[in-house]
């Protein structure tokens, strides 16, 4: 949401949404004190619904104590992930995204012997998928959108998972691309490093390139000459002179 006038339809979509998946319908709410709640379509819309809203007192967040606490961990896990991945803010919303998708396939004690996932959708959710946020990424590129020379993968960062389909967020800060695909190879123990300054050993490890190393000649042993051989003799007296033999 980008601005609080887009709250009542995202609400309208939320709330239909909820309703479908757990056959059941929203009696009531509760929101804090702001203009995007307080609004006068927003207050139409819930009664011509019959639904009850309640407000809490201004500056006292401890009256929506679930919420609040909740949004305090979310946050927690944000800071601790952009922290370890060494991104910067911007991907702050990726993050959240991230951290509530792991908040919701982790065991929690407001939900007793079932994981919050389970509890919502009545089924355990897969959890081989998961990889690190910000780690070092692959995106194979198809076919059809490349030449013959060209790399088939792009390296870029994971920033997340796509809710609607089973795919990755990977993001290509050199290009400025967001790519979203379900074919990503990981190296989950290595940051991003932008090209112009990575070392060429991050590529080779790419396992879609394929990298053909001309073999090295072998160095030429040369052997020591009959002077590099002789053995530096300690004295300096000169050597005797040769002898001639005499002819017969």
């Amino acid at each position: 949401m980008k601005y609080k006038l887009e709250a009542l339809e995202i609400f309208k979509e939320w709330k239909a949404l909820r309703e479908k998946e757990s056959g059941k319908q929203v009696k009531r709410f509760r929101t804090d004190g702001g203009g995007e709640y307080t609004s006068r379509k927003f207050t139409e819309y819930v009664k011509s619904e019959g639904k009850l809203k309640d407000a809490t007192t201004p500056y006292t967040p401890q009256s929506n104590g679930v919420v609040e606490w909740a949004n305090c961990t979310i946050m927690e896990h944000v800071q601790s992930i952009l922290d370890d991945a060494g991104l910067s803010k911007k991907y702050w919303a990726f993050a959240v995204s991230v951290a509530v998708y792991h908040k919701n396939s982790t065991p929690t004690r407001s939900v007793v012997g079932k994981i919050q996932h389970e509890a919502w959708h009545g089924r355990k959710p897969i959890s081989k998928h998961l990889c690190v946020f910000g780690c070092f990424a692959f995106v194979h590129v198809l076919k059809e959108e490349r030449n013959k020379l060209d790399y088939r993968a792009t390296p870029g960062i994971f920033i997340g998972y796509s809710i609607s389909t089973k795919q990755y967020f990977v993001y290509d800060p050199l290009a400025k691309t967001l790519h979203r695909s379900q074919d990503v190879v990981f190296r989950e123990g290595k940051r991003y490093t932008a090209p112009n300054v990575a070392d060429e050993a991050i590529f080779n490890e790419h396992i879609y390139r394929y990298v053909i190393e001309e073999p090295k000649p072998k160095p030429i042993e040369k052997k020591p000459t009959e002077r590099q051989t002789e053995e530096p003799s300690d004295d300096d007296s000169p050597s005797d002179p040769p002898k001639w033999k005499k002819m017969s």
